[in-house]
């Protein structure tokens, strides 16, 4: 397993034991959230043989910042690759929503209830953990 699939599921893990086991939920969104990412960079680097550099550039060349960039690139792999368009296009939302919720967890002093934040944060893990295993079909388990 290469260090960013084995990030990626720690990440994961770590989501599930702090909403499912602690009910610390706020933290819990960072981890699903960048556990996407870290399936995309592993992706560049494992399947498409990007190297540091490459990927570097394509961040500085990005508008809006590496995660947009990342995202994007990965977008364009699906539709040239699997043909999956329907996913290809839910790449946008799906961590388009993640994002948001992460940012809202980090940064905003937005006031939230437990219970609200219990919603985000399982709302957030299950929509990573789908995200992460259409990576597998469409791209992961297809190289190997």
């Amino acid at each position: 397993m290469s260090v960013y699939l084995d990030k990626s599921q720690k990440n994961i893990d770590a989501a599930d034991k702090l909403i499912n086991t602690h009910k610390i939920y706020i933290p819990s969104i960072h981890c699903s959230y960048y556990s996407c990412l870290q399936v995309i960079i592993h992706i560049l680097y494992k399947i498409e043989g990007w190297d540091y550099s490459q990927i570097k550039a394509e961040c500085e060349r990005a508008e809006h910042g590496s995660h947009v960039a990342m995202t994007k690139i990965i977008k364009e792999k699906i539709m040239r690759d699997s043909n999956n368009y329907s996913f290809a296009n839910s790449v946008d939302s799906n961590i388009g929503k993640l994002k948001e919720l992460r940012q809202n967890a980090d940064y905003w002093d937005k006031v939230h209830s437990d219970g609200e934040w219990e919603a985000k944060s399982k709302a957030a893990l299950s929509l990573a953990k789908g995200f992460i295993n259409k990576l597998y079909e469409n791209i992961i388990n297809k190289k190997k």
